[in-house]
């Protein structure tokens, strides 16, 4: 399976604490939102509970210097929060590649059941 998404939010700006708990932003709850409603349009079917392996390559939407594994934690969320699959420990491998700049930026994602 194929997907290409909108570039998510990094781990930095996904949590914010509010009194004692930890919450997730709004940034983080609307690429959430925008990824559910993206694989419901799509009808993508989900691995249910199978081992998977995803394969990311990351458009950064700027020439900033960032660390690609701040991405993962909103990109997976959504995923599962979307029915891709049941939980994140299911990922039993996966790798992110950074490729050229893109306005806006984006994740292309190959995913299967291993």
């Amino acid at each position: 399976m194929e997907l290409e998404l909108p570039w998510p939010p990094s781990v930095n700006s996904y949590l914010a604490i509010v009194g004692r708990r930890k919450v997730k932003t709004k940034k983080a709850r609307e690429y959430c939102s925008e990824v559910v409603n993206y694989l419901s349009q799509q009808k993508v079917k989900g691995f249910a509970n199978n081992k998977i392996k995803i394969e990311i390559e990351a458009y950064p939407p700027d020439l900033r210097r960032r660390d690609m594994d701040n991405i993962t934690k909103a990109l997976f969320d959504s995923l599962k929060t979307a029915g891709l699959y049941d939980d994140d420990s299911q990922i039993d491998f996966f790798s992110v590649r950074r490729m050229g700049k893109l306005k806006g930026g984006k994740v292309c994602l190959r995913i299967s059941e291993l």
